[in-house]
């Protein structure tokens, strides 16, 4: 090769480094390329219509599956508006915890379902729905709470707190025409009882834990007795001792029960 073929050859060279390089640098400059939009992709600030279910697995412990958070606003919203959403029922959000288990048909018409399965059989009380907060759970409507159990429909009991006049359920009627407690069948309270005074004696004491002076306690013959009746009921610290206006011949029974004093909350 001669020398002048020779230096036109490196010319070649150099501009073909040249073009490319300038070719890498407008590339670098320029936009990515535009991609085609995926139907299947969950678009941003649209509806996104589908026709199957749409999940969202997450496999490692102790992690959120799906989180939904806004900073003035709904965070997660569920809207139902067909009644052949769920099995033919209307569900806005449905809750469950358990594998391998079909929760219950729910009624109809449901905004908030949740239910747990004890399918798995560890430690703890499965619970459908938990509401926590200086209300925990809130209803409205034309039955605010409606509660239906195997076992117990509605059950309320205080935290472990030193609030002494802490109350499990508080029933209130905002009108003297309205009722606050209506019972329609039996009624069960634990601060009543039975007992009777003995052949002889015209008194009996009762030891119950929690009664003071103030409490306000009945009591009635369960036996009848000529003559005899109830003279008076007298609480006291722990106990309190109902009196007879005469001894009795034979053991006589009575029925009384406690009540708490509104007044002072006492007993």
């Amino acid at each position: 090769m001669t020398e002048s073929a020779t230096l036109r050859t490196r010319r070649s060279l150099l501009a073909a480094a040249a073009g490319s390089a300038a070719a890498l640098a407008a590339t670098a400059a320029a936009p990515s390329a535009i991609f085609a939009v995926d139907p299947n992709d969950l678009v941003l600030n649209q509806d996104n219509p589908t026709t199957t279910e749409t999940g969202v697995t997450q496999t490692t412990d102790d992690l959120v599956g799906f989180r939904a958070s806004t900073t003035n606003g709904i965070g997660l919203k569920g809207v139902s508006t067909s009644l052949a959403a769920y099995g033919h029922q209307a569900i806005g959000v449905m809750g469950v915890y358990g594998t391998g288990v079909e929760p219950p048909t729910p009624p109809n018409r449901v905004g908030v379902f949740g239910f747990a399965s004890d399918s798995d059989a560890t430690d703890g009380l499965p619970t459908g729905v938990v509401g926590h907060g200086m209300e925990g759970v809130r209803g409205r409507g034309g039955v605010g709470v409606r509660g239906e159990g195997d076992e117990v429909g509605v059950f309320a009991a205080t935290s472990d707190t030193a609030e002494t006049s802490a109350i499990a359920l508080w029933s209130y009627a905002t009108s003297i025409k309205h009722r606050a407690l209506k019972v329609e069948g039996r009624a069960e309270f634990s601060r009543s009882g039975r007992s009777y005074v003995a052949t002889g004696a015209s008194s009996r004491t009762v030891y119950l834990t929690g009664v003071t002076s103030s409490s306000l306690v009945f009591a009635v013959l369960s036996t009848s007795r000529s003559g005899i009746f109830v003279r008076a009921v007298m609480p006291a610290t722990g106990r309190f001792v109902v009196a007879l206006n005469a001894k009795v011949p034979g053991t006589t029974y009575f029925s009384w029960i406690v009540f708490t004093n509104p007044a002072n909350h006492g007993g």
